[in-house]
């Protein structure tokens, strides 16, 4: 069953536009339009979501991750598929994956196709579920368990699909870098280290978050083993806006 969910913070790629006349312009560039005007070259504008939209040898594609605007970025010759070991080719460039694919973290993922109310993903290698990151980006994923080190593929981290409580965990790009521990400051899931959560500083003690931020990564925690693992006046509550998924009964946050 498909499942999409999207980021903390995340929201659908919208097409606007606003008549070159009504703007004060003689003409416009079909180039600036959000969607390329379809058929765009390299470096043209263009609809994530149409994996046609850039024409015959170029994909559409985001740089990384966290880039609101697509582009049309040339395919390069004998193309990486899906779960092969892949290669970005710098700024501006794209990366060495084929038509449908984005490179992350060395390894080409399908990119969702259809649409953001119906998504699909078709390679097979994950469980159905569409992840949109919080730029807009769909990229294939699955479900995970975010008490389980390693229940993610090397590179990934198991965390929510909005702030929390959620609805459910799925693998995504660990940016967490040497940091994304208690009380580290973020603005995005993907900041936060593996068994951290980014959540309101309002759910949590004062002073918790470093800086003072207004968002911060807690523990993730055991229902089962009561409040112990959490720190402060934290409580382990669940994770969940409704009833877990089967096996991840378990699963809390701490929080006020």
């Amino acid at each position: 069953m498909m499942t999409v969910t999207r980021g903390l913070g995340g929201r659908a790629l919208l097409l606007l536009f606003a008549g070159a006349m009504a703007m004060g312009m003689d003409e416009c560039d079909v180039s600036d339009l959000p969607n390329g005007g379809g058929g765009g070259g390299p470096g043209a504008a263009c609809d994530i979501w149409d994996a046609d939209d850039c024409g015959e040898g170029s994909k559409c594609i985001v740089d990384d991750v966290h880039q609101s605007q697509p582009r049309c970025r040339s395919v390069v010759d004998n193309p990486d598929q899906v779960g092969d070991p892949c290669s970005t080719l710098g700024a501006n460039d794209g990366d060495t994956c084929d038509v449908g694919g984005m490179c992350l973290d060395g390894v080409c993922v399908e990119m969702c196709s259809g649409t953001p109310g119906n998504p699909t993903c078709n390679s097979g290698g994950t469980d159905g579920t569409c992840y949109i990151y919080d730029s807009g980006t769909p990229l294939c994923t699955e479900t995970c368990d975010p008490l389980i080190n390693g229940s993610c593929a090397g590179g990934m981290k198991c965390g929510p699909t909005t702030g929390l409580p959620a609805f459910e965990f799925v693998c995504m790009l660990d940016e967490s870098g040497n940091s994304g521990v208690q009380g580290d400051s973020c603005t995005l899931q993907t900041q936060c280290a593996q068994g951290f959560a980014c959540v309101t500083a309002l759910s949590l003690d004062f002073g918790f978050c470093e800086g003072n931020a207004n968002q911060c990564c807690t523990p993730m925690c055991e229902l089962s083993a009561g409040n112990g693992p959490c720190p402060g006046n934290l409580q382990c509550t669940t994770a969940f806006a409704d009833s877990p998924p089967p096996g991840l009964e378990d699963v809390g946050i701490c929080v006020l």
